[in-house]
C-alpha cells in the first residue's frame, strides 16, 4: 500500500540541525492559586537529537508529557549553559518535540548562529565573550507570576 505524500510531508517552518547534546528539563507548573508558574527543584536528564530557532527533538529514559511545560538547561558547542523554555508538542514512546516559548536573545543568536554553520558545514566559532553571564529570560509575555 502505497502512503499518500500529504502524510509524509514535512510541517517544520525551518530545517532542524543535529544536536547531540545532554538537556536537563525542570518540569514548570502552575501554583496552587494557578495564577504563578513554578519551576520544579528536581530535574529530569535528556538527550537532544536534532534542533532549530524554533525548538528540538528529545529522547530520554522517561515519558514525556504531551502540552507540559519545561525549562530547558543545555550548553551550545563551547557556551556556558543556556537556558530557554518549551511546551512539549508532540511524544512518541520516549521522544518528544519541544517547540521554545520563551529565550533570551541570546541563546537564539547561538542557535542561529549554530544552524547557520551547519548549513554552511563549518565549525562553530567559541563565543566572543565565555566569561558574560547567561541571562534570564523575560518572563513577563506568559500572564504568570514567574518563579525560577
Amino acid at each position: 500500500m502505497e502512503i499518500p505524500i500529504s502524510m509524509v510531508q514535512e510541517k517544520r517552518r525551518l530545517q532542524r540541525y543535529e544536536f547531540q547534546k545532554n538537556v536537563r528539563l525542570y518540569p514548570v507548573q502552575s501554583s496552587r492559586s494557578g495564577h504563578i508558574l513554578e519551576v520544579q527543584d528536581k530535574p529530569v536528564d535528556s538527550w537532544a537529537n536534532d534542533i532549530s530557532p524554533n525548538g528540538m527533538r528529545l529522547e530520554g529514559d522517561h515519558a514525556f508529557e504531551p502540552n507540559a511545560l519545561v525549562k530547558m538547561d543545555f550548553e551550545i558547542e563551547g557556551e556556558r549553559k543556556v537556558e530557554a523554555f518549551g511546551k512539549i508538542v508532540w511524544t512518541f514512546d520516549h521522544h518528544a518535540g519541544v517547540s521554545f516559548i520563551l529565550r533570551d536573545n541570546r541563546t537564539l543568536e547561538r542557535i542561529k548562529a549554530f544552524c547557520r554553520k551547519r548549513d554552511n558545514n563549518v565549525p562553530f566559532d567559541e563565543p566572543e565573550n565565555p566569561a558574560e553571564p547567561v541571562e534570564r529570560p523575560d518572563m513577563t509575555g506568559l500572564g504568570h507570576e514567574y518563579r525560577g
